[in-house]
């Protein structure tokens, strides 16, 4: 897997962390096994969470980390846990649920009679919920449908 990555030596574990490259090419490559594309998410919190338990395991290198999770599907899945993020609350991105009522809204009511409304990954369903909010103002709620899963 090493070879896989072209992943340098450099080593969390021992204080000199990954560089850059070397954590774009480990987070591309395990984007594909866990199910979820590691560089769309904030690179500074992801970044941390992998060189700690980089250093947790005991590996010496992103490239010996990546052969363990390759190796144990057990601990490839606590990978995948630990590197969802789990930030919630009512109205986060401001800006999309104003983009959303400004410009999408009427469009959408235009074209559909009922309007159905997935929020997949929410932790305790806040965005979901503000959503409902903002479309209940609206007067608009009872046209949509709304479900919302973790996964």
């Amino acid at each position: 897997m090493t070879a896989v990555l072209r992943i340098s030596q450099s080593s969390p574990h021992t204080g000199n962390p990954p560089s850059e490259a070397d954590l774009q090419t480990f987070k591309a490559a395990l984007s594909g096994l866990i199910g979820f594309d590691l560089l769309k998410y904030k690179s500074s919190k992801i970044d941390r969470r992998i060189c700690a338990l980089v250093a947790k395991y005991g590996c010496k290198t992103l490239g010996e980390y990546s052969d363990l999770l390759y190796a144990d599907s057990v601990l490839l899945e606590a990978f995948a846990e630990a590197m969802t993020v789990t930030v919630t609350e009512f109205f986060r991105g401001t800006e999309c649920f104003r983009e959303i009522s400004e410009h999408h809204i009427q469009y959408l009511l235009d074209k559909n009679r009922v309007i159905k409304v997935w929020s997949a990954g929410c932790a305790n369903g806040a965005e979901i919920y503000s959503l409902v909010m903002m479309l209940n103002e609206m007067g608009i709620a009872d046209r949509f449908s709304f479900y919302a899963t973790v996964r």
